[in-house]
Formats: structure tokens, sequence, C-alpha cells
């Protein structure tokens, strides 16, 4: 066996070693802590949960959900799956998230890898943007909020590196396994519905040969889409009003300012990559770029790689134009800049600074010093990142609304109160109620848990025979208490406007209520 036969077989076990050291960073940043960060547990987890609980039991059969707005079912499949694997539970959701979030690391190393198959620092590019992806807030964040928005980079990345692969090999099963993907990606949510525009793009740029075999392989591609895209889009063509209606609700201003309002969330998107980011507490460290200033100062060097770089256009221009076309969800849309909308876009963009720190590694091949540098603006890239998430994200105002932390703070305490072997009570107005969470307390729950209606009556026991939580909203406070004075009460205070939201009131067994011990007496 040759020298350098034996030298390609190291350069390549240790490309694959650093590879499983990126994802296992990537997999750490979106688990940890993962129950209580995002703190609460919002409506649209509890929605997911709920469906999925419903999918898995054989009550409904979606291709499309059609509760509040309409949203994809593909993702509430992906999520009864996973309750059959490791069983119903509220924080499966983020599991399931993390889990695809985790995945879309080796993905993106993969696609990029393939795209650049005749660059010469293809495995450092491809590793630098596995790398950036795997720490990058923007990306961390949504891999944890337990949404279907985190399969659309996956879906925006797999599909580029499945054309990319397509073409150099020319076969027309692999076109098929490519359009087949962009069929399955329309299951996932409105962001993907740009990713036909994606293939169209990368199958132009990226296409050779002569046009009727040019065709063919078009036609393959075509089959693929169609077949796995055929019950959804039987849907949409017998309910239409479901294909526009939550691009309508979210596209309000666009429609009625037109270009002006287009061009201005188009400025306000570009400067979110470097400048200020999406305000939302539930979307983002408010105002945080997405990338951190190191991670900028890579990109930019990433772009002087390209300029100078130019037996490599064609590949450079594809990887921006499908960048730029996972950003018009945005574009067209309310509230730019959204980090939710052009979550697609976040595997092409970390191309850039993986292509700035992959130049800047081959300059520094023989400087030591420079090398050492390099490597430290890294870990301090990854370093501010994690600061940014775990630190100064959970301290910011606005995440109690944005998390609903008040209704998971008092409905888990009177489910934790009814599993420990004692009774729950949860004293809801209409609101809360109706509130995905309650039903899904009501589900999973064993034990001794009593929902009510506060606005139709107030139900307690004349006397606890075990000990009793209730869990009140403040408007029925003052009632409860002042038939258990008794009690002992913790509030749950609103942030960062400081009031009180609800309380949790314990109850020891044997106690018994004022208007029960009076009725007792007589």
């Amino acid at each position: 066996m040759s020298i350098g036969l034996l030298f390609s077989r190291a350069q390549r076990h240790r490309v694959w070693l650093a590879l499983a050291a990126i994802t296992l960073l990537a997999a750490a940043v979106r688990c940890w802590r993962l129950t209580t960060l995002p703190p609460g547990y919002w409506f649209d987890e509890a929605h997911k949960s709920l469906v999925a609980l419903q999918i898995l039991r054989g009550e409904r059969f979606p291709v499309y959900v059609t509760d509040y707005q309409g949203v994809e079912a593909g993702y509430a499949w992906l999520l009864a799956a996973w309750f059959r694997l490791f069983g119903p539970g509220y924080f499966g959701t983020r599991a399931l998230s993390a889990l695809i979030g985790t995945s879309t690391i080796p993905l993106t190393f993969w696609t990029v890898r393939t795209a650049y198959v005749s660059y010469p620092r293809r495995d450092t590019l491809a590793l630098g943007a596995a790398l950036f992806l795997s720490f990058i807030l923007w990306h961390v964040h949504w891999s944890r909020t337990g949404l279907e928005t985190i399969t659309v980079p996956f879906f925006a990345a797999a599909l580029f590196g499945l054309l990319a692969w397509a073409w150099q090999r020319e076969q027309g099963r692999w076109f098929f396994i490519a359009g087949a993907v962009l069929g399955l990606s329309q299951y996932s949510n409105p962001g993907a519905r740009v990713l036909p525009l994606e293939a169209l793009f990368v199958f132009w740029m990226l296409g050779h040969g002569p046009w009727p075999r040019r065709i063919g392989l078009g036609l393959s591609f075509l089959a693929g889409a169609v077949l796995i895209y055929a019950p959804l889009g039987w849907f949409f063509l017998n309910n239409p009003q479901w294909f526009l209606n939550r691009v309508a609700f979210a596209s309000a201003n666009a429609r009625i300012h037109g270009w002006p309002f287009i061009f201005d969330s188009a400025v306000k998107t570009l400067l979110s990559f470097n400048f200020r980011g999406d305000v939302m507490p539930r979307h983002n460290l408010s105002l945080r770029p997405a990338l951190d200033p190191l991670s900028s100062l890579w990109m930019v060097v990433g772009g002087l790689a390209m300029l100078r770089e130019r037996d490599h256009a064609r590949v450079h221009l594809t990887l921006l134009g499908v960048l730029a076309i996972n950003l018009l969800p945005m574009l067209f849309s309310d509230g730019a800049p959204g980090f939710g909308r052009t979550l697609g876009a976040v595997p092409m963009l970390v191309a850039l600074p993986g292509l700035g720190a992959a130049a800047a590694l081959e300059w520094a091949r023989h400087r030591r010093g420079a090398q050492v540098l390099i490597v430290l603006s890294l870990a301090g890239s990854i370093g501010l990142n994690l600061y940014d998430y775990f630190v100064q994200y959970p301290a910011q105002p606005g995440l109690f609304d944005a998390f609903e932390v008040g209704q998971w703070t008092f409905t888990q305490a009177a489910v934790k109160a009814a599993e420990a072997g004692g009774t729950g009570y949860l004293l809801l107005n209409e609101s809360n109620l109706n509130h995905p969470e309650t039903d899904l307390a009501r589900e999973w729950t064993r034990g001794d848990l009593r929902i009510v209606n506060t606005h139709t009556c107030l139900a307690y026991p004349s006397r606890t025979m075990t000990d009793t939580v209730f869990a009140v909203m403040r408007d029925a406070l003052p009632r409860v208490l002042a038939e258990y004075p008794q009690a002992r009460q913790t509030n749950i205070m609103h942030e960062p406007e400081v009031y009180l939201d609800a309380a949790i009131l314990t109850v020891p067994a044997g106690q018994s209520s004022v208007s029960g011990g009076a009725a007792s007496l007589a």
C-alpha cells in the first residue's frame, strides 16, 4: 500500500472524527436544559402534542391540519411516531426538534462537501459550515422550540445536496429521490413552499449535457416530487382556502403596501445577518443578529474568498442563490426580520464563514501563530453564542408571555399534586380552559386532577381528604382563599410588569372549607 493512500485514509479518518465531535457539540447545546429553556410550555407546542396524540390513537389522519390558521401535518406525524417509540410526554416535541436540528449538522457537512466537489479545501469548508451551524444561536434556539419550523433548513440543505449529488452521477434514480424529498418537504412548514423554486434554480445552475438528457432527468425529478406530493396537492385542490389561509394571515401588510414594503423587508432581513436581528423574544435574543461579531468577520472573509476564487463561481452563485430563495418567505410576510421565516437559509449562510475559515486556515498552514488566532476566534465565537443563549436569553424580558410560563407553572402544580397521590384542582377561566395544554393535562395526568370552569361554578371539597393543591387564576383567588384561609399561598408573578398572574394554594389533608365546616356544625 502506498504512503499516499495511507495518508489519504488517515486524513479521511480525521475528517470523520472532527464531524463526530462537531455533531456531539451540536447535540449537547440542543439538549442541555431542554425542559426549562425555553421556559414554560406554550400554545403551539401543546397543540402539536395534542394532534400527535390524536394521530397515535387513530382519532384523526390528517394530510393537512385544519386547526386555527392551518398547519402542515408532517411534524405531527413524526411526533406521533416519537410518542409511539418513547411514550407520550410534554417535551417529546422539543426532543424531536432537537433531534432534527442536530441531524442538520452532518447533513450540512455532506451538502456543502457534495456541492463543492472540485473545491481544493472542501473538507475544511464543509467542517467549518457544520461547526458554525452547530453553535449559532439562531439555529440552536429553533432546534429547541418544539415546532415544525426546524424541518425547513433540514429539507433546504437536503434538496441542495441531493441535486448536486444527482448531477454528479447523472442517474435518474437520484433525481427521483431528490424529487421525493422535495415532495416530502411540502408537508413540513409554509416556509418550505419556496423549495420548488430552490430545486429549479439548482437544477438549472448545476445542470449540464445535452438538452434531451436534461429533460429526461428533470422528468425523473418531477415524478418523484409529484408522487409524494399528490395527497397534499389533492387536498389543496379541493380545499384551496387552506393553501392560502395561513399565508394571507402572515402577509396582510405586504399585500396592502406592495413593493416598498417588500423592499423594506428585504433590507431588514439582510441587516439581520450581522447588525439587527429579530426583536421577538419567542424567536431570538431580542435584536441580536444571526451571526455574532466574530462569525460576521468570517462571513466577510468568506465573501472575499468567493470573489477571488472565480474557478468555482458557479457553485458560489448557486449557494448564494439558494440562500436568497430561502429568504423569500420573510420578504413577502409581515414583521421583518423574522428568524422563523428565514430559517431555511441558515445551512447556506454558515457556508460563508466556513469559506472564510477554510481560506484562512490554508493561508496559515505554515504559520503557527496565525493558526492559534484562528482557533481562538472560533472558540470565542462558540463562547459568545453559548453565553448569549444560556445566560442572556433566559434573563431577557418578555419570555413569561412568549412561552406562557404562568399557564405552565400553575397547570403543572396541580398535575404534580395529583400524580403524587393528592388532589389537584385547576380553577380556570374560559381562555385557559380551552388551552391545548389543559387538554394534555387531562389526558396525561395519572391521579385525581379536577378541572373547573370558574366562570360557571367554583368547586372545592368541604373537607380535604388528601393533600390538595388549588391552581387558581387571580380572578377566582379571593373566593378560594375565603374558603381556605389557612392555605399556604405561592404567588405566580407576571414579568416584566409585576402583578399577580395566578396562585398555587396548598391545603393539607383533613382541612375543612369555611362553608363546609359551617354546614357540618349546623
